[in-house]
């Protein structure tokens, strides 16, 4: 049987919330506290499948998403590599 319109709305609706709070650096911990899955796995299994299922509608957000997480790891790189290149690793 399937899920009612009503189940589907709400699952869409979570796994907007979960791809939003991502977007905001919330780690998958949190998202599944906050947003009632089982675990951070099960949040994280829950955004992968949203994008997977929702491509076109959510290329947008996976590219901003992308480009949010290597704008951080272009910060971090930035704040630690000139001690790096002073021997301090």
């Amino acid at each position: 049987m399937s899920a009612s319109k009503a189940k589907r709305a709400q699952v869409a609706e979570r796994r907007k919330n979960a791809i939003q709070m991502v977007l905001a650096g919330l780690d998958y911990e949190t998202i599944a506290e906050r947003l009632g899955y089982a675990s951070r796995g099960a949040a994280h299994t829950d955004v992968d499948r949203a994008l997977s299922a929702n491509l076109a509608d959510l290329a947008t957000e996976a590219g901003t998403l992308r480009e949010v997480q290597a704008r951080r790891y272009h910060r971090l790189l930035a704040a630690v590599w000139p001690k790096a290149l002073k021997g301090d690793l």
